[in-house]
């Protein structure tokens, strides 16, 4: 009698097999579940991604941008790191907007000050003092 063929991962083997010709559920290995996880996190992080991508009140879709675009609005469409920049201070905005921490009037401040920039050191400036007025408005 052949003694390998007594070692429990023989014995594993065969009574997988037997299951799965049987029909029943297959045991799936660890990793192949780990992977199978890791991409559905992965299509469900992008699918909320391209969601929020249009999420804003400028629209970079070139065909739907009006003749009136402000430089401003160009700037930020046309810049990856703008665009995102800005997509991170709508969804702040919504937020604190939604927790009663700032007001419609504070938005609309923001938003003139920001179309009223003509260059990309402008644009940043805006940027930083949104981020410098959101950290006050949360500390209590």
């Amino acid at each position: 009698m052949n003694l390998s063929a007594r070692t429990p991962e023989r014995a594993t083997i065969r009574l997988t097999r037997r299951l799965c010709v049987e029909r029943q559920p297959c045991p799936q290995p660890v990793m192949t579940r780990i992977v199978r996880f890791a991409l559905h996190t992965l299509a469900s992080a992008g699918l909320m991604f391209l969601s929020s991508a249009h999420a804003t009140d400028i629209d970079c879709d070139p065909s739907a941008t009006p003749a009136s675009a402000t430089q401003a609005q160009r700037l930020i469409c046309e810049s990856a790191l703008f665009s995102m920049g800005y997509q991170r201070i709508y969804a702040d905005q919504q937020r604190l907007l939604k927790a009663r921490v700032i007001t419609e009037a504070d938005i609309a401040a923001f938003r003139k000050k920001r179309d009223r920039c003509n260059s990309a050191s402008c644009l940043d400036t805006v940027f930083r003092d949104w981020n410098a007025f959101a950290s006050r408005a949360r500390t209590p």
